[in-house]
């Protein structure tokens, strides 16, 4: 049984047995989007580091100047906090 968990608008986890999958939103040439696969990660850590890692790639906002910079990745650190302490709590 699989469970989808949003991150964010453009980023969700996918939880397939005895794997998390990392999946980003895409457009696609029709005009619609589809879910891009990342990677799988055998727990919410390692997932987590390439989320934030991804972060400014992934962004839609400019990344130029280090401050947009290190707001986006602060950003994806609470965001991912929030989906983790979430996630935990709720599968005690």
């Amino acid at each position: 049984m699989t469970k989808i968990i949003n991150i964010d608008e453009t980023s969700r986890i996918e939880i397939i047995p005895d794997n998390y999958v990392l999946q980003y939103k895409v457009k696609t040439k029709k005009g619609g989007f589809k879910w891009k696969f990342d990677g799988y990660f055998p727990d919410l850590v390692s997932l987590s580091y390439e989320y934030i890692n991804n972060a400014p790639r992934s962004s839609s906002e400019a990344t130029e100047d280090i401050k947009k910079l290190i707001k986006v990745i602060k950003t994806a650190e609470l965001n991912i906090d929030k989906v983790v302490r979430e996630f935990l709590e709720n599968n005690k």
